[in-house]
């Protein structure tokens, strides 16, 4: 489930640019992304009570190109037909995408936290 969720070629280029280094700037784009998220999506929610597509619209492609760096494709893929839907108005639309969102969330989160506990940044789950 884990290269479902997240595509780990994305951190392949992290160790060819910084090599030794790569396990620490991965640990914090990893840690940044997992604490953001969540208040991203939260804006999001609120500008869409709101009715304000244009900010829903912004929100969306920030967290579109956060997942995509963090090898979240799926979630990058619903965030961009998110944006998509926020650009044109389709408020339905939108709201059934910041759903599928935040369901993908918890999956890529859980990869994400084997990430870093394969860079040697977290405990062991049984510890």
């Amino acid at each position: 489930m884990f290269l479902e969720v997240i595509d780990a070629r994305a951190f392949d280029q992290f160790v060819a640019l910084w090599g030794e280094d790569a396990g620490e700037i991965i640990e914090e784009i990893v840690t940044l992304f997992l604490r953001s998220a969540p208040r991203m999506m939260e804006e999001m929610e609120q500008a869409l009570e709101q009715g304000n597509l244009k900010e829903l619209r912004r929100l969306a492609h920030s967290l579109k190109a956060n997942s995509a760096t963090v090898g979240a494709h799926r979630m990058a893929n619903l965030c961009q037909r998110l944006e998509d839907a926020a650009e044109v108005g389709q408020v339905e639309e939108a709201a059934q995408l910041l759903a599928q969102v935040r369901e993908e969330f918890p999956l890529v989160e859980g990869a994400l936290e084997n990430v870093l506990f394969t860079f040697g940044r977290l405990p062991s789950p049984s510890e």
